[in-house]
């Protein structure tokens, strides 16, 4: 069975187009997710309307963990950030993952700048959030948390 793609690419948007792309995939009770950037504030808008509609579907594993592959660029502007935090206040507490790993590869543009900002938004926001830089600690991290919290 082929797992349940969301994707902002086919999220309708406004004036200004969102740049970046995140694609997701829920497998068991973790949503894998490839992101491509880099990203604007309206990005941010555009994962909220996405994530709507995943934690809209009933089949979502509670609890649940995120692992999100970067690919290209991290880089996003500041706007995109405070984006990004005013939307995190929005998410209710069952929509919250228990663990948020992004996976960014040395090559990764902007990997050394960005991930201190990401995490200071994602920590500040209530968010279990760490960083790796390979997909196998991101997915072993997540599956502790997901044990820690009962799965």
């Amino acid at each position: 069975m082929t797992p349940e793609m969301h994707s902002t690419e086919g999220v309708a948007h406004g004036v200004f187009r969102p740049h970046g792309r995140l694609d997701m995939r829920v497998d068991g009770a973790i949503v894998y997710a490839d992101a491509y950037g880099p990203f604007n504030a309206e990005f941010v808008q555009a994962v909220a309307r996405t994530l709507r509609d995943l934690h809209a579907n009933a089949s979502l594993p509670r609890p649940y963990a995120d692992v999100i592959q970067f690919h290209g660029s991290l880089m996003g502007s500041k706007e995109m950030l405070e984006q990004l935090s005013a939307a995190l206040g929005q998410i209710r507490g069952d929509e919250v993952a228990a663990a948020l790993a992004f996976v960014a590869a040395a090559d990764v543009e902007g990997r050394d700048f960005m991930l201190p900002l990401f995490e200071r938004v994602f920590v500040e926001n209530g968010r279990n959030f760490r960083s790796f830089s390979n997909l196998a600690e991101a997915e072993a991290w997540a599956r502790r948390c997901l044990e820690a919290a009962g799965t």
